[in-house]
């Protein structure tokens, strides 16, 4: 979708027609014209092709990006299928530590039973122990 990286496509002296702007996003034109219509993305729709300008654009995709961003406790994971952060079911969770790499934090979703995810530092690690029931084990060897 419309990350950072795809931000930095966007020249903010510009202006796109819709199809411009799906092509550089990645999306649909159609995309484009309901947040026009509905998401309140500012364009200048007096005459055709209706235009949007490149800063618009960029303000646009950093502010809803900034709305969809959610801040965890420490005990919370995400979980991608309720799109909501969660507590582990039942307070517990596995610790899977992997060499040179960030531990991951592994548990059940209480609500919809889903799979959740988080990575956390090594210095967070002690701050979980007395929080949650953890399970501590060794990633598997990878191919």
């Amino acid at each position: 979708m419309a990350g950072v990286g795809l931000r930095r496509g966007i020249k903010k002296n510009r202006s796109y027609t819709y199809d411009e702007a799906a092509r550089v996003l990645g999306t649909h034109k159609n995309t484009i014209r309901g947040w026009v219509r509905s998401e309140g993305l500012p364009a200048l729709t007096g005459e055709r092709p209706h235009l949007i300008v490149g800063e618009d654009l960029t303000a646009f995709l950093k502010s809803r990006s900034a709305k969809r961003k959610t801040s965890l406790t420490a005990t919370q994971a995400y979980c991608f299928k309720c799109r909501a952060p969660r507590e582990p079911a039942l307070g517990m969770a596995d610790l899977i530590i992997t060499e040179g790499a960030a531990p991951n934090l592994c548990a059940l979703c209480p609500t919809c039973g889903g799979t959740m995810h988080r990575r956390i530092s090594r210095a967070m690690i002690g701050k979980l122990h007395g929080k949650l029931d953890l399970t501590v084990r060794q990633a598997p060897e990878s191919l």
